[in-house]
């Protein structure tokens, strides 16, 4: 049964330390165009889940694509994914997916310093 273990975290500063020893995170938001910070679980490699209304975080909708993330619009989507997600290695790989991803987008602060420094 996927959700016989689940911890539930509404704390501030909790995260960054339980993300290491998950096998998958629903990150909160989403459902109203606000989209908490899913780019932190992404980069432990951890496979997320998230609301279906993203349409100001394109990195909800790019991790969905490539496999490392996953949209929820209802709970029985959210039980199909975590039941999915506990076949054997699924949550593994979808998290490497989510970890590539991380990968080839570092250095985004480098590029936004350069355009700016470039529109001098």
């Amino acid at each position: 049964d996927p959700l016989k273990r689940v911890l539930l975290l509404d704390k501030m500063g909790l995260l960054g330390n339980a993300y290491p020893s998950a096998s998958v995170a629903f990150v909160g938001g989403g459902f109203n165009n606000a989209l908490h910070n899913i780019l932190e679980t992404a980069g432990w490699g951890v496979p997320v889940c998230y609301g279906d209304n993203i349409k100001k975080y394109p990195e909800g909708d790019d991790l969905a694509k490539l496999g490392g993330g996953f949209l929820i619009g209802t709970v029985d989507e959210l039980i199909e994914i975590l039941g999915m997600l506990s076949a054997p290695n699924a949550a593994h790989e979808a998290g490497k997916k989510a970890a590539a991803w991380i990968e080839e987008n570092r250095g985004a602060s480098q590029i936004i310093l350069e355009k700016v420094a470039s529109a001098d």
